[in-house]
């Protein structure tokens, strides 16, 4: 996915970037209605460029959707797989499988984040600045 983006500081190679709306946003539900829809990145870049510069930043939607699954569907598994586990040995009670459940969804939402910060994000396309759309504000 290319997104037009704003260039805010330039440290290097690296390049802060404010991605700004386009056609391809509506309906994404990334952005709160109350909060509008302002998204910072760091991407790299080969050409240098400067802070105030329009740009087109390419970045993996794959990346984000293997992120995202990894990081709400594993938690989600481990409320419903403690919730049911919980059911089993509570002797019929709601305290025990709700206390499993919300345990088992903090433990894994806690080695998802771990999981995906230290071992599949270092693995995806990192975004990066392909084209500079116009020099200066």
């Amino acid at each position: 996915m290319r997104q037009p983006s704003v260039v805010i500081t330039v440290r290097g190679d690296r390049a802060l970037v404010r991605l700004t709306a386009s056609g391809g946003c509506e309906g994404c539900g990334a952005c709160s209605s109350t909060s509008g829809c302002i998204h910072e990145l760091e991407a790299a870049t080969a050409d240098p460029v400067e802070p105030g510069w329009r740009v087109l930043v390419e970045v993996s939607s794959v990346g984000a959707a293997l992120s995202a699954l990894l990081v709400f569907a594993l938690p989600l598994v481990g409320l419903v797989g403690g919730v049911v586990v919980g059911s089993r040995w509570g002797g019929g009670g709601t305290a025990a499988p709700l206390l499993v459940g919300f345990g088992a969804l903090v433990v894994l939402f806690g080695v998802a984040v771990v999981v995906e910060r230290a071992v599949v994000r270092p693995r995806l396309p990192q975004p990066r600045i392909v084209e500079i759309l116009n020099r200066g504000s």
